[in-house]
């Protein structure tokens, strides 16, 4: 897979995120994934798997807190799922990873945005196992479905604005570099 066809899968991922998760969720993992994304896609020198584990867990906590179940109160239930999601979407996405080489910043931003929004959508769904109705919200995938349907290619995405925003960031330190006489890197 080339960058676009993992922009295109991210895209189509927030699409049916949009419909699934109530607003107050989308919001939280929406703004966790870009950050996921970016520490996917910035260089930080083994750094990054300390952030995006915080902000995977972060994003968990506040699922817990959207859905009225205290997490430390349900510390067990609450870490288990955890793991049992992360497992599950490592698994999938190192399987993923695996088959297809991951070239470029953009796809490597893709992945990390992608595997936030799927571990939030596999954390709703186990908690919602655990907690049955104690759990305050839930992943509707009708309501996601049906929002995909209708909205199959956004050109407003978060994902796009947020590459978008980077790329220029990108370009005018490029920019900023050779106007200062340093020579581009090969």
């Amino acid at each position: 897979m080339d960058e676009k066809t993992y922009a295109q899968l991210a895209r189509y991922i927030e699409s049916f995120v949009e419909g699934a998760f109530d607003s107050e969720i989308k919001s939280a993992v929406r703004t966790r994934a870009v950050i996921a994304g970016i520490v996917m896609a910035v260089p930080l020198w083994g750094i990054e798997t300390i952030v995006y584990f915080f902000c995977l867990w972060g994003t968990y906590k506040k699922i817990c807190d959207i859905g009225h179940v205290p997490f430390r109160e349900n510390f067990i239930k609450n870490v288990l799922s955890g793991i049992i999601t992360n497992v599950l979407v490592t698994l999938v996405l190192g399987l993923l990873m695996d088959l297809i080489p991951v070239v470029g910043w953009v796809a490597s931003f893709a992945l990390g945005y992608i595997s936030l929004y799927l571990s939030a959508m596999g954390y709703v769904k186990i908690l919602k196992r655990f907690h049955g109705n104690k759990l305050k919200t839930d992943l509707n995938i009708q309501r996601g479905m049906s929002y995909l349907q209708n909205n199959p290619s956004p050109t407003d995405s978060t994902f796009d604005k947020t590459v978008n925003q980077i790329s220029r960031f990108g370009n005018a330190y490029q920019s900023r570099q050779l106007y200062d006489g340093e020579q581009e890197w090969d």
